[in-house]
């Protein structure tokens, strides 16, 4: 009885998604002024000085601070799995004197480890950002 019920109830929920699909406009066509609104805002942001009016490529300080962040961004996704890691081998030690020492050091060396990477990220960002207005303003 619950299952023809339970049954029904997804049916009745499908085509209430369909309809909610086939009911609501979706604009996804971009406007003919938008190429008029972007000039304007590369106006704007050139007459604040926030980029060249000569050309708005990617300059060796972006391309490299770019770079940096991805690898410590792949770094730092190691740091998650070494911390489950540790976090599980400490909880599934069982008493075991051991492993509960390797899962507390491997835990504490990952929390360095953050420390480290945290440190090199606002270190590159900071030069970054400083090389960039000394030299272009």
């Amino acid at each position: 009885m619950f299952e023809k019920l339970y049954k029904q109830l997804i049916i009745r929920a499908l085509f209430f998604a369909l309809f909610l699909y086939l009911v609501i406009p979706f604009n996804l066509q971009a406007s003919p002024a938008g190429d008029i609104a972007t000039q304007i805002l590369e106006d704007t942001a050139v007459e604040a000085k926030l980029i060249n009016s000569a050309d708005n490529a990617l300059n060796i300080f972006e391309i490299s601070g770019f770079v940096i962040n991805i690898v410590l961004g792949f770094v730092g996704i190691i740091f998650l799995v070494l911390i489950i890691a540790g976090g599980y081998m400490w909880m599934t030690a069982g008493g075991n004197d051991e492993k509960v020492t390797k899962g507390k050091s491997l835990l504490t060396q990952s929390i360095i480890a953050l420390a480290v990477i945290l440190s090199a990220f606002l270190l590159t960002n900071f030069v970054i950002i400083r090389l960039m207005t000394n030299l272009w303003g």
